[in-house]
């Protein structure tokens, strides 16, 4: 993913993948507007898809993508999505 001219950062990336399963519409369409240049076709994900199982699974094959081109997600985009008390 060719972000800001080449610069690649895991924290931008995670960060996108991690919008597309935000519960606002336009913050998914513009996280998956920004992604689609890294994968033809985008994993089959739909950010006004409706089926919530249909887009997480997509939402995981943007995650393993993410986690093969830029390692690991950051750790404080980890605990931000845990839920609270783990």
């Amino acid at each position: 993913l060719d972000l800001l001219g080449g610069y690649r950062c895991r924290e931008a990336a995670w960060t996108l993948v991690d919008l597309l399963d935000d519960g606002l519409a336009p913050l998914r369409v513009a996280a998956s507007a920004a992604l689609a240049p890294a994968a033809t076709g985008g994993f089959g994900y739909d950010p006004a898809d409706r089926d919530q199982s249909r887009r997480r699974a997509a939402v995981e094959r943007w995650a393993a993508w993410c986690a093969q081109a830029y390692g690991p997600r950051p750790v404080a985009a980890a605990a931000a999505l845990a839920p609270p008390g783990k």
